[in-house]
């Protein structure tokens, strides 16, 4: 299914002249070797570009024929675009004499692979171009000629690819109409090749051996489809064999998904997940990449109402505009989570589906995250990224540097995009989070993390949805941790405005979410003290809080739990939250 579906799209991609066509890629090239008609080599020169950081420098991309990626004993040469170990016979000194000769015997043995490549694809041809890299070939030897050339091996080693250019006219030899077409009719040959029924197309076809590199994830050369070890073989078949899909097909999905991979507006990096995203369409899909650069990221509260104002209309199946981009319901619309495992790729998720499904289990999630905001929030809902941000200091921000929310991102992503449960690890870190910076800051039961704490109440504990449903303070319910935690918050109100501190807090609690029957019983013989001083200097508000603290005792008809559930912690801190709203809510208007 994953496969097919980056077959259609590399299809797509084509049909908007996007990317390039099958036996093309686009790769990076550091170097050009200058060589003339007799193909004596001229100079190397450099195709390095300045960067916005001056001190460095960066390859220019070009379209060179199509590079399937290595492995084994004796690697392939690519044709006319190659390293210097294949394309000079280069190699760098150590020092150490045993190393030295088997770098040198290797660059040996690599040069002559190509060169028998080369020479094997142009000898028959009458391009004088091609004649002259046959010429090179035969000619060329680095022992003899790395002295006179002046250039800094080591760089070009370092580099990667290297192409071929004109001495007489300075053109790259791969932009010659005749070179190209000398490697198009190549391409397409089946000599000793295996043709089998293509496990993507379904057609009969030549089976590719070896499957594309993606780039951009993060690991050396990973592919999505690899046998690189014998038990990941069967029947004594090699390689792609166990596995039939045709040279096209791997072609195609290996383009499409450096495609996306190559465009920062297709992917997202979450974690050790590379998250990419697509739309199955033959028009523009900008619209849909710039929705879901706001779903993932930070967005400002203008942009905010631009995706909420596309939820509510998409769910309801109306075409709507996005930055001037036109969105369908009924776009197939896709996303695939990969993260690197040795040498090759593991699917964390794949989504396929239309984009009205997408959008409708979203808008469940921003229904399930509603919750009271304070007068100081700019958005309405916190992003994906602000909710694992959310299971992280404060001061820092930095997900990378805690162990414990590693894989928390594909989870999360899971939840959302098919409307399953939250993973527990996401609530049991946000609590843990609040525990740790709740006696230093006010600030560490936030509105993001209050939000996430009701949604995953919601979706995962459907009996406590009665009491945590509801988007401000909750008057009716009856439920203890609740009405403990709208307590906890009175008491706490009371103290400051008896003696303007709020050490409470900062003392109890902790322990008065995770066993209230311990601490309870003290908070009620502080909060009489303080009544005391209310009465002698602010009678009326002393009035006020009594009332409040009789009518939340009256409503608790059971003892006082001993111990809390993780469950209800995270509820006696909603009632604590939604109760502060409230009185920030009245301070608010009173200001007003």
């Amino acid at each position: 299914m994953i496969l097919n579906s980056l077959v259609d799209y590399y299809e797509i991609l084509l049909e908007r002249n996007e990317i390039e066509k099958e036996g093309w890629v686009k790769a990076e090239v550091g170097y050009a070797i200058t060589i003339d008609e007799m193909g004596k080599v001229k100079g190397i020169v450099s195709l390095m570009q300045n960067t916005t950081d001056k001190k460095r420098e960066k390859p220019v991309q070009r379209v060179v024929p199509v590079q399937n990626g290595r492995s084994g004993k004796n690697p392939p040469p690519y044709f006319m675009c190659d390293n210097a170990k294949y394309l000079l016979g280069a190699w760098q000194q150590s020092g150490k004499p045993d190393e030295d000769k088997k770098n040198r015997n290797q660059a040996y043995n690599y040069h002559r692979a190509a060169a028998d490549y080369h020479c094997k694809i142009l000898q028959n041809s009458n391009c004088a171009l091609a004649k002259s890299v046959c010429m090179f070939f035969d000619s060329w030897d680095f022992e003899k000629n790395k002295e006179l050339l002046n250039v800094d091996w080591e760089k070009i080693l370092k580099q990667g690819n290297l192409i071929f250019r004109s001495y007489e006219t300075g053109q790259d030899l791969l932009n010659d109409i005749q070179i190209q077409d000398i490697w198009n009719k190549y391409s397409k040959t089946t000599v000793d090749q295996t043709v089998g029924r293509c496990l993507v197309t379904g057609v009969l076809a030549p089976i590719t051996k070896l499957h594309p590199v993606i780039r951009g994830i993060k690991g050396t050369q990973p592919k999505l489809v690899s046998f690189n070890k014998s038990a990941f073989k069967s029947y004594g078949k090699e390689q792609g064999e166990n596995a039939p899909i045709s040279e096209y097909a791997a072609n195609a999905y290996g383009e499409a998904l450096n495609y996306l991979l190559s465009k920062k507006t297709h992917y997202r990096i979450m974690g050790d997940t590379a998250v990419v995203f697509w739309a199955a369409t033959k028009e523009n899909e900008t619209g849909y990449m710039h929705f879901m650069e706001e779903f993932l990221g930070n967005t400002e509260k203008t942009e905010e109402e631009k995706l909420l104002y596309t939820v509510n209309a998409i769910s309801k199946g109306i075409n709507c505009d996005y930055n001037s981009f036109e969105l369908k319901p009924d776009t197939k619309f896709y996303i695939l989570g990969m993260a690197p495992n040795n040498g090759r790729i593991s699917i964390c998720l794949f989504y396929n589906s239309t984009f009205m499904d997408l959008i409708v289990n979203v808008k469940q999630h921003y229904d399930r995250l509603s919750i009271q905001s304070p007068a100081f929030e700019q958005k309405k809902y916190p992003s994906v990224y602000d909710i694992l941000n959310a299971m992280t200091r404060k001061r820092t921000g930095n997900r990378e540097n805690s162990q414990s929310t590693k894989g928390i991102e594909k989870a999360l992503l899971n939840a959302i995009l098919f409307n399953k449960r939250y993973p527990s690890v996401l609530y049991t870190n946000i609590l843990n989070r609040i525990y740790a910076e709740i006696s230093q800051s006010k600030f560490a039961l936030n509105r993001n993390r209050a939000a996430m704490i009701k949604a995953y109440l919601m979706q995962n504990y459907s009996d406590k949805k009665e009491v945590v449903s509801t988007m401000q303070l909750n008057e009716e319910t009856e439920y203890v941790p609740y009405l403990l935690g709208r307590l906890f918050a009175v008491l706490e109100d009371v103290q400051h405005i008896s003696i303007d501190r709020e050490t409470l807090r900062e003392h109890y609690f902790n322990a008065a979410s995770r066993t209230p029957a311990l601490v309870f019983p003290r908070l009620m013989r502080l909060a009489n003290n303080y009544m005391k001083v209310l009465k002698r200097d602010k009678e009326g508000l002393r009035v006020v809080k009594e009332k409040e603290m009789n009518a939340l005792m009256d409503k608790i008809h059971t003892d006082i739990p001993r111990q809390l559930s993780v469950e209800d912690q995270g509820i006696f801190m909603l009632g604590y939250y939604h109760q502060v709203q409230k009185r920030y809510e009245k301070t608010n208007k009173e200001n007003a």
